[in-house]
């Protein structure tokens, strides 16, 4: 799996004479914030001390959690830097150690599998708390209450690898794993998000969305009193049964730091370790600036003008091309973001640019399900300019990467669904109501890893939206204006290119490449 917002982005957005460079973008992370996205974070220095330290045979984590959404919630993963030749090996390292799930927490340490349905081999990490508990469930710490919990998981190599896990400093669970490999330094770990390969491919909808607190790492296994002693505390002295108590805490971040910066998390992307081994939280890792070199392609008034409307694949090429040395924003488990973006379009707009994302197979069958370019969140706007409401989808654009179900319109649907580009205009699409979402998919067919130009233009007066993939007109297929749903093949005409007619959202909001705003 790869991360929803990793790629490769150059892009510009037009309202009248107005243009947004990207040198315009600011970047912002803050932990304690709820991401709508699901981001994660990389946390390259959170296991620095385990480098210091040598292998470590066991493990406690603890840490507070509030975490109220329905998809999984990926608390922790602690990833090997692993060249192995079989894949089967390489999956494992990556699992090196999880704690994974919030609806149904496990802790998993060197399992290729963490999760498998079915599991008739008992293959998976949920299959060695099955058989300890005989329970298919472990502890679920996931509610809509906005209740905080307090979570500790702790791993040895001795008995089998047994794994404990405690809620609210009760024991809910165990396991013996049979995994008795000490934990290898030189790791990535990061907060919120399950990792399948070094340091990223993390899947959105694995990815922890709530607030995190008091995160506490230790060299050894903390006793059940151990935690009740301590879960309470944020101030003050740990207590605990361990003969060196500062030593074996590796890690403890408060996530304090941003009470003297007068709430500008814009100056906070560090986290300070409060342990003696100075690990502290890079909170972000911004997007980097490198050069690209893209080769143009052919104007479709100029090469093929037949093939309007036509997919990538099905083109001809029979026109030489040039290419565009540029720069551009490379996006791995980040975003840029300006929280205070001005000048954006009110009404009418067009937006242009250049995007490479990753090659999408048809076997991926776990591929996350849109990847986001580009979001702006604002309020929305009645007749006299007063705001309605907040809008998550002021405008969105994105790529659609796996096949949506079109079981009314077969055996007619005859093109993938995956590779299209959907456009979003005044709309809230996280919301469970059709009726507050406006948005619509273009059959784009992009499905290579090369680099395409995307050009999207809305009309306010007539909601009429367009899309152009490298310069040839692409037809919608699917779309919902406002809870009036529509779908209907490429090769049939496709729908109506008409959404939210009319509406209008503000001008200043929340710019986000890469991810979805919140």
């Amino acid at each position: 799996m790869n991360a929803d917002c990793r790629g490769l982005i150059k892009i510009i957005i037009f309202y009248k004479v107005k243009c947004l460079s990207l040198e315009e973008l600011g970047m912002l992370c803050c932990l304690e914030t709820m991401f709508l996205s699901r981001q994660t974070f990389r946390i390259s220095q959170l296991i620095l001390s385990l480098l210091k330290l040598g292998s470590v045979p066991l493990i406690s984590v603890m840490l507070l959690l509030l975490h109220t959404d329905r998809f999984t919630g990926t608390v922790l993963s602690y990833a090997k830097d692993s060249k192995a030749a079989d894949e089967s090996t390489r999956t494992a390292d990556f699992n090196h150690f999880v704690i994974f799930d919030t609806r149904n927490i496990l802790a998993c340490h060197d399992f290729k599998y963490i999760d498998l349905i079915p599991d008739p081999n008992k293959e998976s990490c949920h299959a060695s708390y099955h058989n300890a508990s005989g329970s298919k469930t472990t502890a679920n710490v996931a509610e809509r209450t906005g209740r905080w919990h307090h979570l500790a998981v702790t791993w040895s190599t001795a008995d089998e690898g047994l794994t404990l896990i405690y809620v609210d400093g009760l024991l809910m669970s165990k396991a013996y794993s049979q995994k008795t490999k000490p934990l290898e330094p030189g790791g990535a770990l990061m907060l919120g998000g399950e990792q399948d390969c070094y340091g990223g491919c993390t899947d959105p909808s694995q990815g922890f969305n709530g607030l995190l607190d008091e995160v506490r790492i230790w060299r050894t296994v903390r006793s059940q009193q151990d935690i009740l002693d301590s879960m309470r505390l944020a101030t003050g002295p740990l207590k605990g049964s361990s003969s060196d108590l500062q030593s074996d805490l590796v890690a403890y971040w408060k996530f304090n730091d941003a009470d003297d910066d007068e709430g500008q998390f814009r100056h906070h992307v560090q986290a300070l370790d409060s342990s003696t081994y100075h690990n502290h939280l890079q909170l972000l890792t911004p997007p980097r600036l490198q050069p690209a070199a893209i080769i143009l392609p052919p104007t479709a008034a100029t090469a093929y003008p037949s093939d309007a409307g036509t997919p990538p694949s099905q083109r001809g090429s029979n026109a030489t091309s040039s290419v565009l040395k540029t720069g551009s924003l490379s996006l791995r488990n980040n975003y840029a973001i300006n929280k205070q973006a001005r000048g954006m379009p009110k009404k009418s707009f067009t937006i242009e640019l250049w995007a490479r994302g990753k090659k999408l197979m048809f076997e991926d069958v776990e591929v996350p399900e849109r990847q986001t370019l580009l979001s702006y969140a604002t309020e929305q706007l009645d007749a006299d300019g007063s705001s309605t409401g907040f809008l998550d989808d002021g405008i969105r654009l994105e790529r659609l990467q796996v096949d949506v179900n079109t079981e009314l319109l077969e055996p007619f649907w005859a093109t993938s669904t995956r590779g299209s580009i959907g456009v979003h205009v005044n709309s809230n699409a996280h919301e469970e109501n059709y009726e507050a979402s406006s948005w619509i998919e273009f059959d784009a067919g992009w499905l290579d890893d090369g680099w395409h130009h995307i050009s999207v233009t809305w009309d306010q007066a007539s909601g009429r939206t367009t899309c152009f993939f490298d310069g040839i007109s692409v037809i919608p297929f699917w779309r919902n204006d406002l809870g009036v749903v529509e779908e209907r093949p490429p090769l049939m005409g496709g729908v109506e290119p008409h959404i939210a007619a009319g509406t209008e959202r503000s001008a200043d909001g929340s710019l986000v490449l890469g991810q979805v705003s919140v």
